[in-house]
């Protein structure tokens, strides 16, 4: 029998886990989804959503709830998880939910098949999710979103450039802005599965957890150009990233400026911005209107790093390059705006920041700050 210390409450949903994976520490991304599909829906009025990897259903409870989604497609392919789902998803007027026990490829297949395409598709796989990558965009209604997820760390991280390679067509190489490129890999293996169809993309928000991958994308009519896709080269000499669209590829390109050492060049990946920040702002307004305190400061970052250069620079760096104790990021980036450039943090790692200011411009920076507090005897954390 049920007691009490079997439910958990997030949000609005009241549920019970039981036998099925779910991680509290994935709600940042539970609620980016919720505030998303909110939005969509009063974009268009009204919204019909499929979630095809459902686990106990918290995901499909709150955006019914919370977004007020008024057409739900909840799957989930294992059949033990049925009569949990069942349970948890009670709340929902039987008239507003379809709940079944199918596959992602299947429900994706049908919806191609039968012509009835979602507003909003949430792909919360785990893995590669290289399987989804082509036949998600099969359920996406043109002017729709796509919520995809992959926790293949190992692969995007440029630690296992075959298995990117096999996955998503991309080659992987590794250097300290590992996370974003994650992100914008996956964008562009998510791009390019739609020009096959002859459809383009627009990234509203890319979001990385520490172990998961997410992104929101919305499809578009039509393609686009090309010129969003490219490659992004890394100096393990001198520490310095140099960008190199397509049509800039030439043997002189594939080395670094500064010193003439060969590049480690990842791609093809996505260099243009991994957030939207019209979208960006429409969510803080509602998340500032829901009291979500800590989802609108994330979506303040992802705003401040949304325009800057495809790579970040970490602490970590300064240290071992510089030879010193790195200065707080705060003070860093201070300094950067201040001596003219533009820089943010990296939501992508706490130690980790953004900016247009070429990486010998970082060190001195840094190095001028560290001398600073030591003459001041002030310390450097």
């Amino acid at each position: 029998m049920d007691t009490a210390a079997d439910w958990q409450q997030e949000g609005a949903a009241r549920f019970q886990q039981k036998t099925a994976f779910f991680r509290p520490q994935a709600r940042p991304a539970r609620d980016l989804g919720v505030l998303a599909a909110a939005i969509e829906r009063r974009r268009l009025g009204s919204l019909n959503l499929l979630e095809t990897m459902a686990g106990c259903g918290v995901r499909s409870l709150r955006y019914a709830l919370e977004a007020k989604v008024d057409r739900l497609v909840v799957s989930d392919a294992d059949p033990e998880l049925q009569p949990l789902l069942q349970q948890n998803l009670a709340p929902i007027a039987s008239d507003r939910i379809d709940l079944r026990c199918d596959s992602a490829r299947r429900l994706f297949a049908e919806a191609f098949a039968q012509q009835q395409f979602y507003d909003f598709v949430d792909v919360d796989a785990f893995g590669t999710a290289s399987e989804h990558l082509a036949s998600a965009w099969d359920a996406v209604k043109v002017g729709g979103c796509l919520y995809f997820t992959a926790t293949d760390g190992r692969s995007l991280s440029g630690h296992d450039c075959d298995l990117a390679f096999r996955a998503y067509g991309v080659w992987a190489r590794s250097h300290p802005s590992i996370p974003e490129q994650g992100l914008r890999l996956l964008i562009a293996a998510l791009q390019q599965q739609a020009w096959q169809r002859g459809f383009g993309i627009q990234p509203l928000f890319s979001y990385f957890s520490g172990q998961a991958f997410r992104l929101l994308i919305r499809l578009l009519p039509s393609t686009g150009k090309v010129n969003q896709q490219g490659w992004l080269g890394y100096c393990h000499y001198c520490g310095q990233y140099q960008v190199r669209p397509w049509r800039q590829l030439s043997p002189a390109a594939l080395q670094c400026p500064e010193d003439g050492q060969p590049l480690a060049l990842t791609g093809p990946l996505w260099i243009g911005p991994v957030h939207n920040v019209t979208y960006l702002q429409s969510l803080q307004q509602q998340a500032i209107a829901w009291n979500w305190t800590a989802i609108a400061d994330l979506l303040a970052q992802f705003q401040a790093e949304a325009t800057l250069p495809p790579y970040c620079y970490t602490l970590g760096e300064i240290g071992r390059r510089g030879r010193q104790d790195p200065p707080a990021r705060s003070r860093l980036i201070q300094s950067l705006q201040t001596a003219g450039f533009a820089a943010a943090g990296s939501h992508t790692q706490p130690q980790a920041f953004k900016t247009d200011a070429p990486w010998a411009t970082c060190l001195a920076l840094s190095r001028s700050l560290v001398i600073g507090d030591a003459n001041s005897g002030e310390s450097a954390c």
